[in-house]
């Protein structure tokens, strides 16, 4: 019964986040808001608001997102399929593929 909420909740909390978030969430402590500003060269500031939403994630945070990460630029801009892909488009993206 408690897992049956856990997915639920998961799956909720899933929907609501933005792309950069779901990725953010996808790397674990490489995600982090002390890390992951470090590993993509942008602002701490910055990755906070856009994660939220607040800000709109710009073709150059973007670019530098999907050079340190290998997340498909496509994907990340909003477009594409909903899951998290690889550079290539097709490969679902995880922790192994960073």
């Amino acid at each position: 019964m408690l897992e049956d909420y856990r997915s639920v909740w998961n799956d909720m909390v899933s929907l609501q986040k933005t792309r950069l978030a779901k990725l953010r969430h996808i790397l674990g402590t490489m995600g982090s808001e002390s890390v992951f500003p470090k590993i993509v060269g942008l602002s701490a500031s910055w990755i906070k608001k856009a994660s939220a939403g607040s800000l709109p994630m710009t073709a150059k945070a973007a670019s530098s997102i999907h050079d340190a990460t290998g997340i498909d630029l496509v994907w990340l801009m909003g477009d594409g399929p909903d899951v998290p892909v690889e550079a290539d488009g097709l490969t679902p993206y995880g922790i192994a593929s960073y």
